[in-house]
C-alpha cells in the first residue's frame, strides 16, 4: 500500500470555524500506476469542534478491480480539563496484500490525562472483529506514554506503549520519536 496517493481536495468551513466539510478524490491504491490503471478513491468528511466535544467523521469508496471497497470511520473526543475520552468506530480491519480492505469492525476506546502541555499518557483498549478466519475476534489492551521535549513546540515527539493482543497472546513494548519536517 503506497504512502501516499495522488489527487485533489476542496473543504468549506463554516463561518464560525467549528466545522469543516471536505471533498477529496485520489488514485486508488488498488491501482498499480496510478493514473494508467483509470481507479479512483473518493472521500467525504466532517470535522467539528465545538467546545468540550470534536468529531471527525468520513466516507470513503475505494474503487479496485471489479469493484468498490467502502469505508466509514466515526471518530469523536470529549474534553473535561485534563481529560478525554475517545472513541473511534470503522467498518473495516484494515488493508490486505493486495490492498483490499479486510472486511470486520473495529472499535477503540482511550482515556487520556494530560499532566502539562510537554506530557500526557493514556489507556487504549480495542475490540476487532474480521473476516480473515484465524483471527475473527480479537481485543488489544494497552498503554502509551507521550513527551514533547522542544520549548514552544510539538514536533519533536518521543514516545513508548505497552501493548497486550488477545488473538496472538503477545505482549508488545515499543519506544520511539517521531520529527515533523516543517518546509515554509
Amino acid at each position: 500500500l503506497a504512502c501516499y496517493q495522488w489527487g485533489g481536495k476542496a473543504a468549506y468551513t463554516t463561518d464560525s470555524g467549528m466545522s469543516t466539510f471536505s471533498l477529496q478524490m485520489t488514485t486508488s491504491p488498488s491501482g498499480a500506476y496510478p493514473f494508467q490503471s483509470g481507479l479512483w478513491a473518493y472521500s467525504a468528511q466532517w470535522r467539528g469542534e465545538y467546545g468540550w466535544f470534536s468529531n471527525i467523521w468520513s466516507a470513503s469508496a475505494i474503487q479496485k478491480a471489479g469493484g468498490f471497497d467502502y469505508l466509514i470511520s466515526l471518530g469523536q473526543k470529549a474534553s473535561f480539563d485534563k481529560w478525554s475520552v475517545i472513541l473511534d468506530l470503522n467498518n473495516n480491519d484494515g488493508f490486505a496484500d493486495d490492498c483490499s480492505v479486510i472486511r470486520g469492525f473495529t472499535s477503540q476506546v482511550t482515556l487520556k490525562y494530560t499532566t502539562s502541555e510537554k506530557f500526557n499518557i493514556a489507556l487504549r483498549g480495542e475490540y476487532v472483529t474480521s473476516d480473515i478466519a484465524d483471527a475473527s475476534r480479537f481485543c488489544y489492551i494497552g498503554t502509551v506514554a507521550e513527551y514533547y521535549p522542544l520549548k514552544d513546540s510539538d514536533d519533536l515527539r518521543l514516545h513508548a506503549f505497552l501493548a497486550y493482543q488477545s488473538g496472538t497472546s503477545l505482549m508488545t513494548f515499543s519506544v520511539g520519536a517521531r520529527y515533523n519536517l516543517r518546509i515554509k
